[in-house]
C-alpha cells in the first residue's frame, strides 16, 4: 500500500478552481434532481481512474485526502481533467481572461496617465523652468503615500471593509466577462458561463485570499506601466528638449529645509551616484521667485544653468525610479507569488468536496475500527501535537499509513441521546473516521448543550457529526447549536448533520425531501463547511 504523499503539488490555476466549484454546483442540483446514483457511478469510475494515474490505493487514498491538501488538489485536479469533454463546458477560462482584460485596461490608463503626469510636470514654454517641487510631489510623495495606504488596507481588510470592495471588483468582472461586446475576445465559451460565474460567487469567502491579492496585483499593474511611462517621458524630454530647472513653493520652506527632504529621498542611491542628489549650493541658486528676481547676488550664468539643470533630472529619474517604479514592481511580483501561494493552499475541504471525495474513494462497507489492543499507535494528541508529529515524519520521510483515521466527535440530538451507545459505529461505517467519544445535547438542560460544545473544543474536534432523528425539524434551537459549535471550532471544523430513523435493530436514511428540507436550511447559514448526509446509503 502506498499511502505517502505523491511530491510538491503544481500550483493550481484559478481557472482550474472556478471550473471545479462550478461543476461541483452542477453536481448539487443533479443531486436535488435525483441523480445521485448517476453521479455516483460516474465518480466511482473516474475515482478508479485517478487513483492508478496517482499510483495509490484506497486506503491510503483515503487517508491522504483526510490530511494532504496537496494530494486533494491532484485527485480533485485529476477528477476534472477526466471530466472534460463529458460535461458541457466550464466557465474557468472565461473569468481568468476577464481578469486579463481588466488588467490590460488599467494598464492602458497606467500608460495613459503616465505619459500625461509626466508630460505636465516637466512642462516647459521657455519662460518658467520645470519646478521640481511638484514632481516630488507627485511621483514621490503622492505615490508612496497610496502605497502605504493600500498596505494597511490590505493588512486591515476586516476593519475597513476590504471584502466590500473586492465583491465589487469581482462583480465587475463577472459583468465583463458576460458583456456582449467582449464575446469575440472570450469565444468558444458556452453562453450561460456568466450565469454560473455569478453562481460561483457564493463561495467567495473560501477563496478571499485569491480574490484579495488578485485585486492587490491589478492595482499594481497599473502602478508600474504608469511609473514605466512616465519614465520613459521624463527621458525623453530630457534627450530631445532643453529643460530648465527650479522649485519654489508658497510654503514658507527654505533651502536648507529643501536640502533634508532631498537627502532623505535621495539616500538610496546617493552611496552610488552622488552626482544625481543636489547639494546644498544648487539647491539655494535654483530656487525660483516670482518675477525672476533671485535671493543671490549675481545673476546665473548659462553654466550654472545647465549644472543644476544635469543634476537635477538625474535626481527626478532615479526619484522615479526608486520611489515609483520599483515599490510598484516589488508589489506587483509580491501578489503574484501570493496569488499562487493562496491557490495552492486552498484546503478544498469544503461540503461539496467532500461529498466529491466520498464518490471518487466510498468508505469500505461494513469499516469497524480495530480493537484498541490491536492498535500500536499512541492515543490521539491534541491538534497543535498532531501537526508537529506529521511534520517530523514528512521530515525524516515516513510513509507508514496511520493506524487509525482523524478521530471525530458524534453528538446525539434530543431522543436519539439514548441510543447514543450505539452510535459511533454508525458513523464509522458511513465514512470510516474513528470517534472519539459521542456526546448528547438539545435535551431539557441548556446547560447539557454548552457542555457539549465545551467538550468539542476540548477535544481539538475538527470534525463533528450531529445525528438527529428523522421528523425533528431544523429549528431555530438546532440550527444555533451548530452556529455556536461553529463559532467555538474555528472556520474550517467540518460539520455533518446525519438524519437517522429506525432503531439500533436497524437504522436507516429520513426520505429524500426531509433531508433536501435540512440542506436548504442550512444553506441559509452561509457556512460552506456545514453539511447534511445520509448515514446508511451513500448513493
Amino acid at each position: 500500500m502506498r499511502a505517502e504523499s505523491q511530491g510538491t503539488i503544481e500550483t493550481m490555476k484559478l481557472a482550474e478552481l472556478i471550473d471545479l466549484e462550478s461543476q461541483l454546483l452542477r453536481d448539487e442540483a443533479a443531486t436535488r434532481d435525483g441523480e445521485g446514483r448517476k453521479l455516483l457511478e460516474r465518480d466511482r469510475a473516474i475515482g478508479e481512474a485517478v487513483l492508478r494515474e496517482l499510483s495509490v490505493d484506497a486506503e491510503g487514498a483515503r487517508s491522504l485526502i483526510a490530511s494532504d491538501v496537496g494530494f486533494r488538489h491532484r485527485a480533485a485536479g485529476g477528477w476534472l481533467a477526466q471530466l472534460r469533454g463529458k460535461v458541457k463546458r466550464l466557465p474557468g477560462a472565461r473569468m481568468e481572461r476577464g481578469y486579463a482584460l481588466v488588467g490590460w485596461i488599467l494598464g492602458a490608463l497606467g500608460v495613459v496617465l503616465g505619459v500625461g503626469a509626466a508630460s505636465a510636470a516637466l512642462h516647459y514654454d521657455g519662460s518658467r523652468p520645470v519646478n521640481v517641487s511638484y514632481f516630488i510631489a507627485v511621483f514621490v510623495g503622492l505615490q508612496v503615500t497610496l502605497l502605504v495606504a493600500m498596505i494597511l488596507m490590505m493588512a486591515l481588510r476586516r476593519a475597513v471593509g476590504t471584502s466590500t470592495l473586492i465583491g465589487w471588483a469581482q462583480a465587475f468582472v463577472v459583468w465583463l466577462s458576460r458583456a456582449r461586446w467582449v464575446d469575440k475576445l472570450l469565444r468558444d465559451l458556452p453562453e450561460d458561463a456568466g450565469g454560473e460565474l455569478a453562481s460561483v460567487r457564493s463561495r467567495t469567502s473560501l477563496y478571499g485570499g485569491v480574490e484579495r491579492w488578485l485585486l492587490f496585483g491589478l492595482t499594481q499593474k497599473f502602478g508600474v506601466l504608469f511609473n514605466l511611462s512616465a519614465l520613459v517621458t521624463c527621458l525623453m524630454l530630457v534627450v530631445f528638449t532643453d529643460l530648465t530647472f527650479s522649485w519654489s513653493t508658497t510654503l514658507n520652506l527654505t533651502g536648507e529645509e529643501l536640502h533634508g527632504i532631498v537627502e532623505t529621498i535621495g539616500a538610496p542611491w546617493s552611496w552610488c551616484l552622488g552626482d544625481a542628489v543636489p547639494d546644498s549650493d544648487t539647491i539655494q541658486r535654483s530656487e525660483w521667485v516670482r518675477h525672476g528676481t533671485p535671493k543671490f547676488e549675481g545673476k546665473p550664468s548659462l553654466e550654472d544653468v545647465q549644472k543644476w539643470g544635469s543634476v537635477w533630472w538625474r535626481f527626478l529619474v532615479m526619484s522615479l525610479i526608486v520611489w515609483g517604479l520599483l515599490p510598484r514592481l516589488l508589489a506587483f511580483l509580491f501578489a503574484q507569488w501570493r496569488v499562487r501561494r493562496s491557490l495552492a493552499r486552498t484546503d478544498l475541504a469544503h461540503g461539496a468536496f467532500q461529498r466529491l471525495f466520498e464518490r471518487l474513494v466510498p468508505p469500505p462497507a461494513g469499516w469497524s475500527a480495530p480493537a484498541p489492543e490491536d492498535v500500536a499507535a499512541p492515543p490521539p494528541a491534541k491538534r497543535p501535537q498532531r501537526r508537529r508529529a506529521t511534520r517530523r515524519k514528512k521530515k525524516e520521510g515516513a510513509t507508514k499509513t496511520p493506524a487509525k483515521e482523524p478521530t471525530a466527535q458524534a453528538i446525539a440530538w434530543g431522543r436519539l441521546a439514548r441510543h447514543r451507545a450505539t452510535l459511533p459505529p454508525v458513523v464509522e461505517r458511513r465514512f470510516g473516521w474513528d470517534v472519539g467519544a459521542c456526546h448528547s445535547a438539545g435535551g431539557a438542560k441548556l446547560e447539557d448543550d454548552a457542555a457539549c460544545v465545551d467538550a468539542l473544543v476540548g477535544a481539538a474536534a475538527d470534525r463533528v457529526v450531529l445525528l438527529v432523528e428523522a421528523g425533528v425539524q431544523p429549528t431555530k434551537e438546532v440550527v444555533g447549536f451548530l452556529v455556536d459549535v461553529r463559532e467555538r471550532l474555528g472556520a474550517r471544523a467540518q460539520l455533518v448533520v446525519g438524519l437517522l430513523a429506525g432503531d439500533p435493530d436497524g437504522w436507516h436514511d429520513a426520505d429524500a425531501e426531509e433531508v433536501q428540507q435540512w440542506q436548504s436550511r442550512l444553506d441559509a447559514v452561509g457556512d460552506p463547511y456545514l453539511r447534511v448526509e445520509r448515514m446508511v446509503a451513500t448513493a
